[in-house]
């Protein structure tokens, strides 16, 4: 029972935003002792978790709170920084979106890759492949550094 607990504390760990697979390896690794792969597992799958609901779900959300008195501003402030900040990643499409989601630093990850994918209107399949990847490249990083963090002990 401790052991399923172990699990579903890291899976929904790294299904949270701004935490991510960023908190939840190091977390399972160091706090929960689970091995450096289950833990990866984990963290990898429930990092990508929230992807397909935001890809889907954002766009409609976001134009329902633009009609609401009281929720415009914020959905239209959403919108907007989202779009401002997603420039650069406009002009190299998916290589642009992997590496927003690949390089584990805070602002960065799945839940921002997937709100900026599905603003910027990127085809369902490709922006889930490409986070799923750019997922599992953070996950590799963030499992290279917890091993090395390891050795200097």
């Amino acid at each position: 029972m401790r052991l399923l607990k172990s699990e579903l504390m890291v899976f929904l760990m790294a299904a949270t935003p701004l935490l991510e697979l960023r908190a939840s390896l190091p977390y399972g690794i160091f706090v929960l002792d689970m091995g450096y792969f289950h833990a990866f597992i984990l963290s990898v799958l429930g990092s990508i978790l929230p992807a397909p609901f935001i890809l889907w779900f954002l766009p409609s959300v976001l134009s329902y709170l633009k009609k609401k008195r009281g929720f415009s501003t914020i959905a239209h402030w959403i919108t907007r920084r989202t779009i401002k900040k997603s420039k650069k990643l406009e002009t190299y499409k998916l290589w642009g979106l992997f590496l927003l989601v690949a390089i584990p630093l805070p602002g960065t990850g799945v839940w921002t890759g997937s709100a900026v994918a599905a603003l910027l209107r990127i085809p369902f399949k490709d922006a889930l492949l490409t986070c799923f990847a750019g997922t599992i490249v953070a996950g590799m990083i963030i499992l290279l550094l917890s091993y090395h963090a390891t050795l200097m002990v």
